[in-house]
């Protein structure tokens, strides 16, 4: 709307004589060569000519930060309709992020494991005598801890371009933020408001972004080589043709990082949380959890026969084939009893690795033939938060259940390919 507007004054407003606003500015630094250039621009704003204005105009827009000091002793200037037209730009201009700055990515390590974090630095110097926008919450690296550590990535991730090794784009990845309030709040509040700081005149400034790789936010480097970091910003005006001209377009150095290994295959080619399979170990069959994400999850082994009774998880055998299947009725089936929810049954299972959570003895299966099976947890911090609020701080609750749960619980139905079980000798 703003760039509208100035479009409009350039064409509209008409043009008085010039007044001495110039000869001012250009006395104190008339040795300055660039000094000179941008006063004359900023003079052709009051030209009786609709192409000089225009022209003018964008050259100003293009030269962004460095043309604000002129455009503000030109604002303040006896000559309304370039003073108007000055004011305008300033607004323009300020609305920009990363005007005037330099902007440089620094990693902390050069060299990484798939699975080991690093922390990515960018430094920002403003060599101007005007404060700069960035659209993040600037504050002192002892504060950056928690939440921030997570908001800080997800401020700059539209402005972030990650390429793997085959040159192909990675995705920012994040973890369910309904776990913790506090960071669902804080991303809340960037949904409802614009969220940003400002690099004051002639300063320089580091913005710290932890575990850039390994956090609840986080730029998946699952495949060994090299990746790049950059930060491209371009203001998306209402005039294709300021954008087409890259007009208040900032970008930084091309980091390069360099991952040493890679993460398991099932890993990197996955995109599921997790896989349900069953084995067969001499005459019984184990139903196994194999964790498919790139960082540990927590399984819920306190189980019960059938459907999932939060905070228990469900199991569910059946024998059979398709729509023919029957689920196996087992003796003695666990009680969802919360006196008995155990958080020692919590197992935390690392990228790539299994945890045997149920077996099943053939005796239980006299016909023998396919045997499938199923497992649905529906408790984690989410559930906790919104169903299972009762327990939570209530002295008269479960020990196990007074406090939040565990990050990264598993919270889904799995269920297996089929096994073939062998009918039992008479």
């Amino acid at each position: 709307m703003i760039v509208r507007l100035l479009w409009l004054m350039v064409v509209v407003i008409g043009c008085q004589p010039m007044t001495a606003w110039s000869q001012d500015v250009a006395t104190s630094d008339a040795a300055d060569d660039q000094r000179k250039q941008l006063i004359a621009l900023v003079e052709k704003l009051g030209s009786a000519s609709f192409e000089d204005r225009s022209s003018a105009t964008l050259a100003l827009l293009k030269i962004g930060k460095s043309a604000t000091s002129v455009l503000e002793m030109a604002s303040r200037g006896d000559d309304y309709e370039t003073a108007v037209r000055a004011k305008a730009l300033i607004r323009v201009i300020d609305q920009s992020y990363f005007g005037g700055l330099d902007i440089r990515l620094e990693a902390s390590k050069s060299k990484v494991a798939w699975d080991e974090p690093f922390d990515l630095h960018m430094h920002l110097d403003n060599k101007l005598d005007v404060s700069s926008r960035v659209p993040v919450v600037l504050r002192d690296a002892s504060d950056r801890a928690g939440i921030d550590a997570v908001t800080g990535l997800l401020d700059l991730a539209d402005f972030l371009q990650v390429t793997g090794p085959d040159g192909s784009r990675i995705d920012l990845h994040t973890d369910d933020i309904n776990e913790d309030v506090d960071l669902l709040t804080a991303v809340q509040q960037r949904v409802d408001g614009e969220v940003y700081s400002r690099v004051p005149p002639r300063a320089r400034v580091t913005y710290d972004v932890e575990a850039f790789n390994r956090n609840r936010a986080r730029y998946r480097m699952l495949q060994k080589g090299t990746y790049r970091i950059r930060l491209v910003y371009q203001p998306q005006w209402s005039d294709q043709d300021l954008i087409d001209a890259g007009v208040g377009r900032a970008q930084s150095n091309e980091l390069a990082v360099s991952v040493t290994s890679s993460a398991p295959e099932v890993v990197r080619r996955s995109w599921r949380e997790a896989s349900l399979s069953l084995k067969r170990r001499g005459d019984s069959t184990e139903a196994v959890i194999t964790n498919l994400n790139d960082v540990p999850i927590v399984v819920n082994t306190n189980i019960v026969a059938g459907m999932a009774e939060a905070p228990f998880a469900g199991m569910h055998w059946f024998v059979g084939d398709g729509v023919d299947a029957v689920e196996l009725s087992l003796p003695n089936p666990p009680v969802a009893d919360a006196g008995r929810f155990s958080l020692a049954k919590l197992k935390t299972v690392q990228p790539g690795e299994s945890l045997t959570i149920a077996r099943l003895a053939d005796t239980l299966i006299p016909a023998g033939g396919l045997l499938t099976a199923s497992y649905s947890n529906l408790a984690n911090r989410t559930w906790q938060r919104m169903a299972g609020v009762q327990w939570l701080g209530n002295p008269q609750a479960p020990v196990a259940l007074r406090k939040p749960l565990p990050r990264r619980m598993l919270m889904t139905t799995l269920r297996s390919d089929s096994v073939t079980v062998p009918k039992r000798a008479e």
